[in-house]
Order: C-alpha cells, then structure tokens, then sequence
C-alpha cells in the first residue's frame, strides 16, 4: 500500500522534471541559445562588447534576484556566458561548442524529416532500440 503511494508521488514529482529535462535536449532550445548568443554581431567591436557585457550583468543581477516572480535561477550562467563571449579564449571555445550546437539541431530536424517523409511517426521509432 504504501509502496504505491511513493510510487505515485515519485512519478508526479519527476514528470514536471523529466519534461523540462526533454526541453533542455530539443532543437527549438538550443536554436534558441545560439540566437541570444549572436546578439549584437552586426555591431562595431567595442558596441558589441558593451551591449554584451552591460547584458550579461543584468542577467547576473537577474539571476541573484531568483526568488522574484519573473526571474529566474536560469539568468545567472546565461549572464556568465554572455560576459564570457566578449573574453577572446572563451569566444573559441563558445563558438566551437556553438558550431557542434548547430550540427546536432540540423542532424535531428534532418531525422525528423526522414521519417516524417517516409511516413513513420517520430516518436514511435525514437525509444526502439535495434537488435544485432
């Protein structure tokens, strides 16, 4: 009896976690991660530096506030990486990650158009595992 009962709380306090930890992995996330990275690249050097620094440190400040209703725990490492794309060994490195980034979303829209053109549901074939 009991055991179901912790069963059931297990399964409704990890399904909130596990669809949020689904949103993490999907293109449209990391699609959206590489947009706000690229902000300010068609502006001068040092505008594009301050724009990026003076925003990293509102999303910092932001993140420090959490507990408010429209901030969130999220704003603090996406400030630390903003600050860090205006540092030249960092910008490699976020830039390399980027470009690996960008190949994995246009891998898995690439699969997902493969499937859906030859007529097989996405999801149906994405948990079948292939026996040798």
């Amino acid at each position: 009896m009991s055991s179901a009962i912790f069963r059931r709380i297990r399964d409704v306090l990890y399904y909130p976690v596990q669809k949020g930890l689904d949103f993490l992995k999907s293109p449209l996330f990391k699609r959206m991660i590489l947009k706000f990275l690229n902000i300010g690249n068609r502006l001068p050097i040092v505008l594009r530096i301050i724009v990026r620094v003076v925003l990293g440190i509102l999303l910092m400040i932001g993140g420090v506030l959490w507990f408010l209703p429209v901030l969130g725990l999220w704003m603090f490492p996406l400030g630390v990486l903003m600050i860090a794309t205006c540092i030249p060994y960092f910008y490699r490195r976020i830039r390399v990650w980027m470009r690996k980034m960008r190949h994995e979303i246009h891998a898995a829209e690439q699969n997902e158009n493969d499937l859906a053109s030859s007529g097989q549901n996405p999801k149906s074939t994405a948990g079948a595992k292939s026996n040798p």
